[in-house]
């Protein structure tokens, strides 16, 4: 059971007299100011009084770990902005990646064609075989140039360091703005 006292008065309207015959578990609360419920209240073993000062102690500490919490939640918060945007500087070598993929691929198929034409004899089996050990090839030596290129496109110099991945590796730019990288 809860009572809320909130009298304008000088005398207490509450004493551990007139509650010492109260079994069951009483929860006072003490809003008047001066207070209402005398402080021998809390004497009484079924009695747990609250007046505005535990009342403010428990909002300061509510305040203080909403405080620390925003502490912990603002710093989960800048260390994934700060992985956002790590990520999204390496999108401007997207274009970059996906015409050096498309070019070693062509390449591949080119080569594959070829070597179709002049092995005619080879069953399916050993045309699979082939085509995958030679794509892995393909892309063993195309994962480390990727993974340059992202490295590169978050450089202060970006720009000039994707030309030159893209002169590097003689990729055709239609648009030089599409990644920021001019032809020259």
């Amino acid at each position: 059971m809860s009572f809320f006292c909130a009298v304008k008065t000088t005398e207490y309207v509450l004493t551990a007299q007139q509650l010492e015959h109260i079994s069951q578990p009483l929860k006072i609360v003490d809003l008047g100011l001066p207070r209402n419920v005398a402080p021998d209240c809390e004497m009484l073993t079924p009695i747990e009084r609250f007046d505005l000062d535990a009342i403010e102690a428990v909002a300061n500490d509510n305040r203080a770990q909403r405080m620390a919490a925003i502490a912990d939640v603002e710093l989960l918060v800048n260390e994934a902005l700060a992985h956002f945007s790590q990520w999204q500087l390496t999108l401007k070598a997207t274009p970059v990646i996906h015409r050096l993929r498309t070019k070693t691929l062509a390449i591949y198929e080119e080569t594959m064609t070829n070597l179709e034409r002049r092995l005619p004899d080879l069953d399916e089996h050993e045309r699979k075989v082939i085509r995958k050990l030679t794509k892995s090839i393909v892309n063993q030596i195309i994962k480390e140039p990727i993974i340059k290129t992202k490295e590169l496109a978050v450089a202060d110099d970006a720009t000039a360091k994707l030309a030159l991945i893209e002169q590097l590796f003689g990729l055709e730019t239609d648009r030089g703005e599409e990644t920021g990288c001019e032809q020259q």
